[in-house]
């Protein structure tokens, strides 16, 4: 009869591998409860060195303050305050001069250029007018005697009493036509005014107007001159 072997149950038995898996985590769980691991070595002559030790960290020492030269900055802020004194010294003189300078010569009547109200030059009267009008009148007959059509002579004619009441020096309104101011010019000498409006009269027909302009026309604008130049030569002593 064949001997039986006792077997052993394996019911309950940990698997392969747990084992060391579990003593693994018993180490760890008891260096978690036992605090910080610190790993250390023994030397001969040295004795225990700590291998987790830390160097101390040590702070640069701060920079010594700058040593400023005994009387280095003292003397800048004099020199300084100095020059800024002198300055306003200045400044405040120029303004006295100036103001000095100003009173005085107000007080001798000068006006500054811009303070002057603007003066028109005086109108030239009595004589000096006449001659000046007579001297249009002139430059008048002397443009109608130009050969050229007696259209073109009598407009002339007019035109050079526009120029020579222009440079009469009778001052003259901006609203003022040429024509309105040679006739107050020549209202203010004297002329003759029949003869004035006459000459007006064929210069308007010769200028504005269709109307044919005769060699009778130039004459009698001729004989208009005339009596201007006489009657102003008249007035002259």
């Amino acid at each position: 009869m064949p001997r039986l072997r006792p077997q052993l149950s394996t019911r309950g038995a940990l698997p392969p591998g747990v084992l060391p898996v579990v003593l693994v985590a018993a180490v760890v769980l008891g260096s978690a409860l036992a605090g910080p691991w610190h790993a250390a070595i023994h030397l001969p002559g040295v004795g225990r060195i700590d291998l987790h030790a830390r160097i101390p960290h040590r702070e640069a020492a701060p920079l010594p303050p700058a040593v400023a030269r005994p009387g280095q900055g003292g003397h800048t802020s004099v020199v300084l305050a100095l020059l800024l004194v002198a300055l306003l010294v200045g400044a405040l003189l120029v303004v006295l001069l100036a103001a000095v300078l100003l009173t005085r010569a107000l007080s001798q009547g000068w006006r500054p250029p811009f303070w002057r109200p603007h003066e028109a030059p005086e109108p030239p009267r009595g004589d000096e007018l006449v001659q000046r009008v007579v001297a249009g009148v002139e430059a008048a007959e002397r443009a109608i005697e130009e050969d050229r059509a007696p259209r073109d002579a009598v407009v002339g004619a007019w035109v050079a009493l526009e120029e020579g009441a222009a440079e009469s020096g009778v001052p003259r309104a901006p609203s003022t036509t040429p024509t309105e101011f040679a006739l107050d010019v020549l209202r203010r000498t004297g002329a003759d005014p029949l003869s004035t409006r006459r000459l007006l009269a064929l210069y308007e027909r010769a200028r504005f107007s269709t109307e044919p302009v005769t060699d009778a026309d130039v004459a009698a604008a001729r004989e208009c001159l005339a009596d201007l130049r006489a009657g102003l030569s008249v007035a002259l002593p």
